[in-house]
Order: C-alpha cells, then sequence, then structure tokens
C-alpha cells in the first residue's frame, strides 16, 4: 500500500500519460494522433478531477477579471496586474502582459507612462531564451523582483503561475503577498495539480515548502469564501480586502512525461488570456456567465482544426536518420 500512497501523491504533472507510454516508437503520423488526444485533455479534464470547464474554475476566472476590471477602470497608470512564472510559465506570462498592453494602447490616444500588465520570469529578462534553475530555486529572489514591480502601486493583482505547484520563486511571491495583504486586490495561484500534491522538498533558506504556502493560500480562501457567503452583500466602495484564489484545474499527464511546457503550457495561456479577455469586454458582455464557456469553446474548436491539418504536421517532426 505504501507505494500506491506515494504514487497518488506524485503531481499529475509528474506522471507518465496512459496515452503516450509508446510515443517513442511510433512514426510521425501516429505521433501526432497521440499528441492530439492528449491535448484534447485540456478541455475534457482527465479522471474525476475538476477541469478548465467546471463551475469552479469558470467562476474564479470571472471574479478575478471582475477585479482586474476594476482596478484598470479605477486607476490605470498607478494600478498593475503581475504574472510571474519559472521557465515557461514565465514566458507565458511575458507574452500575455506584452500582449494586451499592446491592446491597451493601441485603444488609447494618451501614451501611458507606466504600462497595467507586467511580467516577471526567475532569471529576470535573459529567462526568456534560456532556461535559469539558479533564479527558479530562489524563494528570495522571487519575493525581492514583486516588491520591485509593484513598488509605488495602489492597487494589484497578482497571479503566480507554476504547473506543478513547486516553483519556489512563486512561492516566495505568495509567502509575500500573504503577508502583505494590504498590497493587493486579488492574490491567484493558478496550476494544473492538486494542491495536496504541492512539492514538500525543503528549500533553501527558508522555513517552508511549497506546501506549506499552499496549505495557508487554500485555508485563508476557505475562510473567506465562508465569510463571504455569511456576509449580507455591501455595495462597493467599503474597505478593501485582498481576495485569495486557487485555480488549479486537472488537465492530466504530458504526453512527454514531466514536459509541462506541453500541455500544461496550452491551459496556461488559453486561462490568462480568457481572464484578460473578460477584462476588455464591455461590462454588459464580460458580466455573461456563458461567456467564459464561449471563449473555452472557440479555443477548443481551435485545436480540433489544428489537428485536422495532421498529415501536414506529420513530416515537419519527422527527424532524417544522421541527423
Amino acid at each position: 500500500d505504501r507505494p500506491k500512497m506515494a504514487a497518488e501523491h506524485v503531481p499529475f504533472t509528474e506522471r507518465s500519460n496512459p496515452l503516450s507510454e509508446n510515443i517513442d516508437v511510433q512514426n510521425c503520423e501516429d505521433i501526432v494522433e497521440i499528441l492530439k488526444a492528449v491535448d484534447e485533455e485540456v478541455f475534457t479534464g482527465w479522471g474525476q478531477f475538476k477541469n478548465i470547464y467546471s463551475p469552479t474554475t469558470i467562476t474564479k476566472i470571472s471574479r478575478i477579471a471582475e477585479l482586474t476590471r476594476k482596478i484598470l477602470n479605477k486607476d490605470r497608470e498607478n494600478n498593475a496586474v503581475v504574472l510571474s512564472g519559472c521557465g515557461t510559465s514565465g514566458r507565458i506570462a511575458f507574452t500575455v502582459a506584452r500582449s494586451f498592453n499592446k491592446y491597451l494602447s493601441s485603444g488609447s490616444s494618451i501614451q501611458q507612462k507606466e504600462s497595467f500588465y507586467h511580467y516577471l520570469v526567475a532569471g529576470a529578462d535573459k529567462a526568456l531564451i534560456r532556461s535559469e534553475e539558479a533564479e527558479e530555486d530562489s524563494w528570495e529572489g522571487g519575493a525581492k523582483a514583486l516588491k520591485e514591480v509593484i513598488a509605488g502601486k495602489k492597487e494589484v493583482v497578482f497571479i503566480g503561475i507554476t504547473c506543478g505547484l513547486s516553483a519556489s520563486y512563486v512561492a516566495g511571491q505568495l509567502d509575500y503577498c500573504l503577508k502583505n495583504r494590504n498590497l493587493f486586490t486579488a492574490v491567484v495561484l493558478l496550476g494544473f495539480t492538486l494542491p495536496c500534491q504541492a512539492r514538500k522538498t525543503p528549500i533553501a533558506n527558508c522555513d517552508k515548502t511549497f506546501y506549506d504556502v499552499c496549505q495557508l493560500l487554500l485555508e485563508e480562501e476557505e475562510k473567506q469564501n465562508t465569510k463571504r457567503e455569511n456576509t449580507v452583500h455591501q455595495p462597493d466602495g467599503g474597505e478593501r480586502e485582498c481576495e485569495l484564489f486557487i485555480v488549479t484545474p486537472v488537465v492530466g499527464p504530458e504526453a512527454i512525461t514531466g514536459s509541462t511546457r506541453m500541455k500544461s503550457g496550452t491551459a496556461t495561456k488559453v486561462l490568462l488570456e480568457i481572464i484578460f479577455t473578460l477584462v476588455h469586454c464591455p461590462s454588459d458582455i464580460s458580466t455573461s456567465n456563458s461567456l467564459p464557456v464561449d471563449l473555452l469553446d472557440a479555443y477548443r474548436l481551435t485545436c480540433k482544426l489544428t489537428y485536422k491539418c495532421s498529415s501536414s504536421i506529420a513530416p515537419s517532426i519527422n527527424i532524417p536518420e544522421g541527423s
């Protein structure tokens, strides 16, 4: 029973996927079909766990979008969204932040001094090109980078991205957020495995593990939800309180074990783009409960249409012998 219990605590992002067990001995056409089946799990989910279509996920991303819209409309110059991650997660943070800043600037005749969307990647901009593993393990470096980027900001939405709930860099930032909630409007942990599977390995120069931070965030989120259920609705304009969110839909193991730049990377980009698309939709449209689902359907359709071109994709992954 002990091996079974140990296996249950292995993050889904680090497990092997039964659909791709023999991917290394398949021909190009079959490899693409395997990738198609595994990528479909981004939308259908894995096992009985909550997926990106679950009501919990939809409710949370809708609320995050609502809070982001409020601080954007209130004071775009002095408020901010900060997206942070390591490796591919940090590169996606960079891509999404840059895309939505470009969208904001294209719709305004006034040149803004400050960007609204900010990104942090462990190892700074050089990590956009090459891996900086030492920085990814730095709890202190993560907290320091976050503190610097939000200096002088009035209201901040922070989204920490770590697919397997393991990045010390992000854990340090989440810990900083929890200790300084007065600086934040919302604090979000985005990943694709269960909170109980968060990394328990000791972190250098720290008395906590990612698991410890994750459990504290989970406990505080539950307290927050209980308080909200027991409180009569108050109109906007009262004292601001930081809202906490753990967004961890399960999309299942990767086609190549542990390579979270694949399916988990897709899910990261999809959810972030949906959140910020909701932010910039007219309020009468963005508050519709069906819009997040409609956007997810559009991404799913894009995935299906991409794989309809399987016969064209297969030759591109063919590596001639001797290469």
